[in-house]
């Protein structure tokens, strides 16, 4: 049917058309044969050899669409023409070392790609770590900064973290400052440290040192290295410049410094004094009302754990005295009355929790009210619901061994598991990881309760086979759970 319109067609459209519905018949040999035919005719004509190896691409003969490529480089002369089409190729041939090379030269031309290129190379590591040396030989004689960075990152994407800071050494402060905290947000704390320093140590802005302080100090605290968390805050609590009319505003480290000196304070159960002292201080380096209150409910919040529950009612009355119902400060104003509610056994705390599930449903205060809230309802007496709210404020000054002892005690006296099971998302979240395992090996009666502590079990484990062995059965005995997805995640990691 195509011959009898052949005039209808300028001559190449009729000649693509040809080509296309070989490939699509699978005449593979016919529609090469028939494509050289016709760039022969047209020797020289580089466009030409582009568009056939288009075509060829188009139907997944990659193999065939980089020969041509390659033909047009060599009429070209030109190492450079047509690089991203043959990265992509070679990667959907998995031809890594051709592909790592071409990436590495499109970064090269054009700098904006550097986000496409590492994507592709994270994709390419995981299927095979030893990639790696692919991309050390072809980035290894280069001083383009965006290449160099391309190899740093792809070292601390196999866990190479250690090599990958040596590169960082020489890279561009930025790149270095970028590298940081995106370890921190994988939580490779010791490692997004080092970076951190390496970038500091390079700084002369006393703003911007402060910032990275305030990240430094967080880390620091992350792993309950609390020494040196407060000895780089007492320092930068004592900066005199940074204090400075100039500086005193132009960044929230003040404020923040001292809020982090409270928290470390009450990490090791300093008196409550000692604490207010440092909130109240922060108070004096906000930026606006929002801020204030911030810090005031953070007060309050204290108080609600001290049991200090008249002071945090009246606390709160004078933040939400003046407040519009609509705003973000009175609706989070709800989650303290509720907590007040509770821990005095006022029937209110119903009525504040449906508020909260109405005006902030996503906030992490509302799950946080609605566990307690739950959790109140398993307790079988008067007893128990005072040792369950006395846990609850023990692990929110991080008093958590306690915290979960007592847990464990009402689950003794009364054998409801979902107490049990609470203390078992305590322990894993405060590192107590053994005591975790411990307790999520426990055979639940609840189905629903019994697959989610092997869920936990799999979350807990170190070793990354036992964690598959145990995704791999779960999924194998339960393929329709609810808590399927997230065993299929882990398995995906």
């Amino acid at each position: 049917m195509l011959n009898e319109y052949e005039k209808k067609f300028q001559g190449a459209k009729y000649f693509k058309l040809k080509i296309m519905i070989l490939l699509h018949k699978a005449e593979f040999v016919k529609a090469q044969e028939l494509s050289n035919e016709y760039l022969n005719k047209q020797k020289g004509n580089i466009t030409n050899y582009g568009s056939i190896a288009k075509i060829f691409e188009q139907y997944r003969q990659y193999d065939t669409a980089v020969m041509y490529y390659i033909k047009a480089r060599k009429i070209a002369v030109d190492e450079n023409l047509y690089i991203r089409e043959l990265a992509s190729n070679y990667h959907a041939l998995k031809d890594y070392k051709n592909s790592t090379i071409e990436f590495i030269k499109l970064v090269e031309e054009k700098k904006q790609f550097t986000s496409f290129v590492i994507s592709r190379f994270k994709t390419m590591l995981k299927e095979d770590p030893s990639i790696i040396q692919f991309v050390a030989d072809a980035t290894g004689n280069n001083s383009n900064p965006s290449v160099k960075e391309i190899y740093a990152l792809c070292l601390g994407e196999i866990g190479e973290f250690e090599k990958a800071i040596k590169e960082y050494v020489n890279l561009p402060a930025q790149m270095i400052l970028k590298f940081a905290d995106s370890m921190g947000k994988k939580g490779e704390a010791k490692i997004a440290i080092d970076a951190y320093n390496i970038y500091i140590n390079r700084n002369t802005n006393i703003i911007e040192s402060a910032k990275i302080t305030i990240k430094l100090s967080a880390l620091y605290i992350s792993l309950n290295e609390l020494e040196k968390a407060e000895e780089i805050l007492l320092e930068m609590y004592s900066n005199k410049e940074l204090k400075s009319k100039k500086n005193r505003y132009g960044t929230r480290a003040n404020r923040q410094c001292r809020e982090l000196l409270a928290q470390i304070s009450l990490m090791r159960n300093a008196s409550q004094k000692i604490v207010t002292r440092y909130l109240e201080e922060a108070k004096e380096f906000t930026f606006s009302k929002n801020d204030l209150n911030e810090i005031e409910y953070q007060l309050i919040y204290l108080s609600i754990m001290n049991e200090k529950n008249d002071l945090a009612k009246e606390k709160l009355k004078n933040v939400l005295n003046d407040e519009n119902s609509g705003s973000s400060t009175f609706k989070k104003g709800y989650y303290y009355s509720f907590l007040i509610a509770m821990m005095t056994n006022d029937a209110e705390s119903d009525s504040l929790l449906s508020e909260l599930l109405i005006n902030i449903p996503e906030d992490e205060m509302t799950n946080d009210a609605l566990l307690l809230f739950q959790s109140s309802k398993h307790v079988q007496n008067d007893v128990d619901r005072e040792d369950l709210l006395k846990a609850y404020r023990k692990r929110s000054i991080f008093e958590t061994e306690e915290a979960i002892g007592l847990l464990q005690s009402i689950y003794d006296r009364s054998k409801v598991e979902d107490i049990l099971f609470l203390a078992g998302e305590w322990a894993m979240e405060s590192g107590k990881l053994e005591l975790a395992t411990e307790i999520f090996s426990h055979q639940y009666s609840k189905p629903d309760l019994q697959q989610f502590a092997v869920l936990k079990l799999a979350e807990t484990e170190r070793n990354g086979t036992q964690k598959n062995n145990i995704s791999t059965g779960f999924l194998k005995r339960n393929p329709q759970s609810i808590f399927s997805p997230q065993f299929r995640r882990i398995l995906a990691e």
